[in-house]
């Protein structure tokens, strides 16, 4: 377990998709999100500083599988969202009708 700080998440389940609030994917149906800042150099020094300047990493279990090609993240006043797509009939199960 990292000992970096774990971003806070939310995790929405629409009829076809999962949208993840906060925060690559593999086989396993999990995601995982990493982050760090860009370090900058500059003359001075700071007053105040109040913003977070450690990396953050986090691996989100998926209740189900997701279509990779369909994955969408987008970035907004400090907001990551991050959309995929569910598979339909991807093995979670097997339908069997009974006579």
């Amino acid at each position: 377990m990292s000992d970096r700080p774990n971003p806070f998440s939310e995790i929405e389940q629409l009829i076809d998709e999962f949208t993840q609030f906060g925060s690559p994917l593999d086989r396993n149906r999990k995601l995982h999100v990493a982050a760090g800042t860009l370090a900058t150099e500059h003359e001075g020094r700071y007053v105040t500083r109040e913003r977070a300047t450690d990396a953050v990493e986090r691996t989100i279990q998926l209740p189900a599988a997701v279509d990779e090609e369909g994955t969408e993240a987008s970035y907004d006043r400090g907001v990551l969202t991050v959309r995929l797509h569910k598979l339909t009939g991807s093995g979670d199960g097997t339908e069997i009708p009974v006579n």
